[in-house]
């Protein structure tokens, strides 16, 4: 099944909130079919997103963050099963008559 990383960036500076910059390039994964995408987050065992609450991170007064979450997909097992039933269909028509 594909697979899905959620990265954390902020900019790392002086304005930046202290939950934030302990997320910095922290990484989620999940496999989709397979993991359900979590009512909360946690990093280090604190609640940093709800989806009753919302995020926990920019709510200090004084800051400015100014964070985005990057996605990768990985679709490699997908070409992989693609590849073999490929070969498999291949191979049944050169197995014919």
């Amino acid at each position: 099944m594909p697979s899905i990383e959620l990265t954390w960036h902020t900019q790392m500076d002086d304005r930046v909130c202290p939950i934030c910059k302990a997320l910095n390039n922290y990484v989620w994964k999940f496999v989709a079919g397979k993991d359900n995408f979590p009512n909360v987050l946690q990093v280090n065992g604190q609640n940093v997103w709800d989806v009753h609450q919302g995020s926990r991170a920019h709510g200090h007064e004084g800051f400015n963050c100014r964070c985005h979450i990057s996605s990768e997909i990985f679709l490699s097992d997908l070409r992989e099963r693609f590849e073999a039933k490929r070969d498999e269909l291949k191979a049944n028509v050169e197995a014919m008559p």
